[in-house]
């Protein structure tokens, strides 16, 4: 079984669109009047409904694993994202930073530091 997507439910749909296509490099696959659907080579998809938003949409965590989370943070802040916190370690090997998108999510950026670390984003095969 493979994680295929994940759908968050936004307000302004092409404003959170526009936010993952410029800064996280999301290609829009499939686009309606009330949803699109984004997506990178890595997956899974992202797709954007629009909708009553949730309550407290900073409960959502969708994180990114780039090659150097330090330079992705400058490139990222230089373009005047504000970030919640710049990269730190974290004690189960990553080094992260942290932001809100366009509708409140919060969103991390992270370099795996630790080799163990990948053992928490998959499972063996076989099992």
């Amino acid at each position: 079984m493979k994680l295929s997507y994940i759908t968050l439910t936004v307000e302004d749909v092409d404003k959170v669109r526009e936010w993952y296509v410029t800064y996280f490099d999301m290609q829009v696959v499939l686009s309606d009047r009330d949803a699109v659907v984004l997506a990178t080579p890595e997956g899974p998809a992202l797709e954007l409904r629009k909708g009553r938003p949730l309550d407290h949409p900073e409960r959502i965590t969708l994180g990114f694993e780039v090659e150097d989370v330090d330079v992705t943070f400058k490139r990222l802040s230089d373009g005047k994202l504000p970030f919640l916190n710049g990269p730190r370690n974290t004690r189960w090997g990553r080094r992260v930073a942290s932001l809100k998108d366009p509708a409140g999510h919060t969103v991390e950026v992270f370099t795996l530091v630790a080799e163990d670390s990948r053992k928490m984003l998959t499972v063996p095969a076989g099992q």
